[in-house]
Formats: C-alpha cells, structure tokens, sequence
C-alpha cells in the first residue's frame, strides 16, 4: 500500500513540476504612447525617445522606457535611413534592455528588437517590432524563455 501512495505522490509531483503559471511564450499587442524627444538621429550622441508604455497587452512591458536612435541617409531622393540603437524598459518588476534596428522611409518607421529580462523577467526575452508615422506607434511582439 505504501509503495502505491508512494508511486502515485511521485507521479503527481512529476506533473505538477512540468506545468507553469506563465505560457511559454505570450503575445504582446498595444501601442508606445506619445514621446518626448532631445537631439538628433544623426548626430554622434543620437536621439532619446522618452516615453510611457500604459496601453500594452502584458504588464510585464508597461513602463518607462528610453530609446536612442541612431541613423544613416541611404537615399535622400526617397527620405530613407537605416537605424538602430539601444532600447530599456523599466518597471517595479525589473528592466528589459537591449538593441533594435530598422528603417524610416518618408516618415514611417519599422523598428524590430530584441530586449533581456532582469529582475522578475531574468531569463525571459522581449522580441518586438515598433511601426508607425507620428506618436502613438503600433507595438507587436513576444515573450518568450531566452532560450527559445
């Protein structure tokens, strides 16, 4: 009898082990918010965004967040640029950090990235893709393990 209670606890256990609160990876819909703005995308320092991420479809990506842009003519006759840079979300849970690249052609923008989780995020990544025109910009993206 005890050898079953035993088998059984431990087949339970096994289970339970294998199933978390979290998905694996969530999707992330919403938009970034109005910005403000210093200095120039094409200057050596770069431009900062400033702005609050409050209309975002997981808690985890809602925060302050810091951009700096940097970016490069590649057709003046089209109005495009290359850019990239650095990208932090802060929050009470912890950060998000990391890098982005993309383009601006004629004022509309498409920036992809990839942010790591600190603090309650550590192991988690943020792998997102920024688009629009004027402020608000559309936010699409996942959340996911880092080794995914």
């Amino acid at each position: 009898m005890n050898t079953r209670i035993l088998l059984l606890s431990t087949i339970l256990l096994l289970l339970s082990a294998g199933c978390s609160s979290e998905p694996e990876v969530a999707e992330v819909s919403g938009s970034t918010g109005t910005a403000t703005e210093s200095g120039s995308v094409f200057s050596e320092e770069g431009k900062t965004y400033l702005a609050d991420w409050i209309d975002v479809s997981d808690d985890r990506v809602k925060g302050e967040t810091e951009a700096i842009v940097f970016c490069e003519v590649i057709s003046e006759e089209e109005e495009a640029a290359e850019c990239e840079g650095t990208f932090m979300i802060v929050n009470d849970g912890g950060t998000w950090e990391g890098r982005y690249s993309g383009t601006t052609i004629q004022n509309v923008h498409d920036f992809q990235g990839t942010l790591i989780g600190t603090g309650d995020y550590e192991g988690l990544q943020f792998t997102y893709r920024l688009q629009g025109t004027e402020f608000p910009w559309d936010i699409t993206g996942t959340i996911q393990p880092v080794n995914d």
